[in-house]
């Protein structure tokens, strides 16, 4: 082997002990500093017990294992492991003044956390947070002209929420599998330059549940306490899945459904005299069967609205869609049952005190001999026959004010 060769690995060696000792030697400083921190915590309402303090300045993370808080309103709060990663600047700052003027970036990891009382407890896998931005002593003290100028970005997830109640709250609130949530996460962000703020991917899954959105609103204003909305855009889209929905049978019958869809865009602009939403809303639900409660199916057979044999209404499909904008307002829904098929479809001038319709028609076909019994009792009671096409369809159209509409 040559000199040169080993004298770069002696150099090489002699580099990495020192790295090494001089991550062991920080790291020892910095857990000495968030000792004290925390000594000064526990100075105030707020006192937290710990296991195990661990630095690494190399991963620029600060870990505090076996944690348990103690506040006033809650009985219990633990927490495995919670770990704390900053800046390279920040750890430098901690290292030198034991504290940090400014916090410009922070991640945040904490897993098994469980927190609660004897009536209600949570449990949670794993929460993230994540900061970046700027807070200091002077926004703090109220400089909100320095806090609009920042951008500022916060980022927070929870995985594995679990809700387990009492044994009274469980009989009064039945959550069933909506006390188990894989995930429920969101960003919101503030930029100056535009003058929005935002909340971007904002998630709420478990089995039952599928729900994202974002939105954005515009702030008009320089001082924080005169600020006012401007343009506010909303979007979301989910899914429930009844399938694994527990649906229970009570006093007013029992209904499921298979899939419930839906998703929404919309927008206002609150600057404007005139406040005029722009909406599109589009639902779907899928499989409904309802069952008649036995007090309810008896007054129904009495008054001849239903037959003895029929148990329980399905509707395979029931679907609506809505389009409104600023001048005009479209409006179709579509159901199809065991008792008949309905289309309803409307375009109205978009006014919010009164709207006119320029036509709306309702129909109603495939009517079977229940669905014909409800009709004959309706008519009985309007004193007056629905209006019938060739094929023995319900047709009803018109078109007029809406507040006239209970005198057609």
């Amino acid at each position: 082997m040559s000199k040169v060769l080993k004298g770069t690995i002696v150099v090489i060696s002699l580099l990495i002990l020192a790295v090494v000792v001089l991550n062991f030697y920080l790291a020892g400083v910095m857990v000495e500093h968030a000792r004290e921190g925390l000594e000064d915590l526990n100075k105030d309402e707020v006192r937290i017990q710990y296991g195990k303090i661990t630095a690494s300045p190399i991963g620029r993370r600060i870990t505090l294992k076996e944690a348990r808080l103690f506040v006033e309103e809650i009985d219990n709060y633990t927490c495995e492991e919670i770990s704390v990663t900053l800046s390279w600047g920040q750890m430098i700052e901690i290292i030198r003044n034991e504290k940090i003027e400014e916090l410009k970036e922070m991640n945040l990891l904490a897993k098994k956390i469980i927190v609660g009382d004897d009536q209600a407890l949570f449990s949670i896998g794993s929460m993230s947070f994540s900061f970046s931005g700027l807070i200091n002593q002077e926004i703090i003290d109220g400089n909100t002209e320095l806090l609009l100028k920042t951008p500022q970005k916060l980022s927070v997830a929870f995985t594995d929420f679990n809700i387990e109640l009492s044994e009274f709250l469980e009989e009064e609130i039945n959550l069933g599998k909506m006390s188990v949530f894989d995930r429920i996460s969101f960003d919101l962000a503030y930029n100056p330059d535009k003058k929005t703020l935002e909340v971007e991917d904002f998630i709420v899954k478990n089995e039952i549940i599928d729900f994202k959105a974002l939105s954005s609103c515009t702030l008009i204003g320089d001082e924080i306490d005169s600020i006012i909305p401007g343009l506010f855009t909303l979007k979301m889209e989910g899914s429930i899945d009844g399938k694994n929905i527990d649906f229970i049978e009570d006093e007013y019958g029992y209904m499921s459904f298979k899939d419930f869809a839906f998703k929404m865009d919309f927008e206002m602009d609150f600057s404007l005299p005139e406040i005029s939403p722009v909406a599109f809303v589009d639902t779907k639900i899928s499989d409904i069967e309802y069952r008649f409660p036995d007090e309810m199916k008896y007054y129904l057979i009495l008054m001849g609205m239903l037959s003895s044999d029929t148990e329980k209404i399905d509707i395979s499909n029931l679907a609506y869609n809505m389009n409104i904008n600023k001048e005009d307002l479209y409006l179709y829904a579509t159901l199809k049952s065991s008792l008949f098929d309905l289309d309803l479809e409307m375009d109205a001038v978009n006014d919010t005190y009164d709207p006119y319709i320029n036509f709306s028609t309702l129909k109603i076909s495939n009517i079977s001999r229940d669905g014909e019994s409800i009709i004959d009792f309706l008519e009985l009671m309007l004193e007056d026959r629905l209006p019938r096409d060739k094929q023995s369809n319900i047709i009803i159209e018109y078109s007029g004010y809406l507040s006239e509409l209970g005198e057609f």
